[in-house]
């Protein structure tokens, strides 16, 4: 996938690039006290409808690249198999 604006980036200033695939969104409400011990310092949940939620986000990065190198592994290499 190319830059929005090739352009303004040159190949070597751009550190990490790889395609999402399989994205899996939820989200879900939960008892802010529940996550009170796991807040930093200085920091306050942002409450929406006044009620605290929590999101779990799962992904797949394939062809991942930084700074131009291919990362491989196992399981992008079985994958690749699969197709």
């Amino acid at each position: 996938m190319e830059p929005l604006n090739s352009s303004a980036n040159s190949i070597g200033s751009i550190f990490l690039t790889a395609e999402w695939r399989k994205l899996a969104i939820v989200n879900y409400s939960i008892d802010p006290l529940i996550l009170m011990p796991y807040l930093p310092n200085k920091t306050e949940f942002d409450l929406w409808n006044d009620k605290c939620l929590v999101s779990l986000v799962g992904f797949r990065f394939i062809n991942t690249k930084i700074k131009g190198i291919l990362i491989a592994s196992k399981a992008e290499n079985v994958t690749a198999f699969e197709r």
